[in-house]
């Protein structure tokens, strides 16, 4: 009778945990890519899970910046199957500890997230070729999705946030939220800092800033708390 009541119980704690799993499920939900020198490839596999009790097609991938790519194996998932989500992350113009993020959604609205962490490191034999934020992959997080904005913040989340964190608190890179100078933080902005993980954003340093989206920007980040 004991036995009967352990097994049982067993099955219930099994049935809840499945229950409990979200319908769509990356495993590992943080992935450690480990440590490449600046300009590889880190490259790294994760699983995707459909848990729930209907047929699924991958719908949309998307990752945190222009740099990172997500292949699935298969695109069709039955009740309970899993496929292999192979990642490439182009480490190019970034340095240190660096994190991004993907998000996949199903057929049925279902949405999963996992998040990628890599160590950049020098790579003495590098040849950039001006290779920079404003060229190849990184243009389309950087240059490209800046063109015609206005506003401040949005200037700021179409070429700045992805390193330097939601309302300028820092991330990958540095805060900008701290600044009192206005003169000093459109020079930054302008002329940048001299490396090529942050070079001058105005269009006279081949950035993809007028002076006037220069200057709307920084009048946002001095605005933040």
């Amino acid at each position: 009778m004991k036995f009967v009541f352990v097994l049982l119980s067993f099955f219930f704690s099994v049935n809840v945990c499945a229950e409990a799993l979200p319908h769509l499920h990356i495993q590992p939900e943080t992935l450690d890519m480990g440590t490449v020198k600046e300009g590889e490839e880190a490259m790294g596999t994760l699983l995707i899970r459909n848990n729930s009790d209907t047929v699924v097609t991958i719908t949309d991938i998307q990752a945190s910046c222009g740099c990172t790519a997500v292949e699935p194996k298969s695109k069709l998932l039955a009740p309970g199957a899993f496929t292999e989500l192979d990642v490439r992350i182009d480490s190019t113009v970034k340095q240190g500890d660096v994190t991004k993020w993907i998000r996949i959604t199903d057929s049925a609205g279902h949405v999963a997230k996992a998040i990628l962490k890599l160590n950049v490191i020098e790579n003495p034999h590098l040849v950039r070729e001006g290779r920079g934020l404003f060229d190849g992959k990184c243009a389309s997080c950087h240059f490209d999705p800046v063109q015609g904005k206005t506003m401040g913040k949005e200037i700021y989340n179409a070429a700045c946030v992805m390193c330097h964190g939601e309302g300028g608190k820092g991330a990958y890179a540095p805060a900008l939220n701290g600044y009192e100078d206005e003169i000093a933080l459109q020079h930054l902005i302008s002329h940048g800092t001299g490396t090529p993980q942050m070079p001058g954003f105005a269009n006279e340093e081949g950035g993809p800033l007028t002076q006037k989206q220069v200057l709307t920007l920084s009048k946002w980040l001095l605005s933040l708390d």
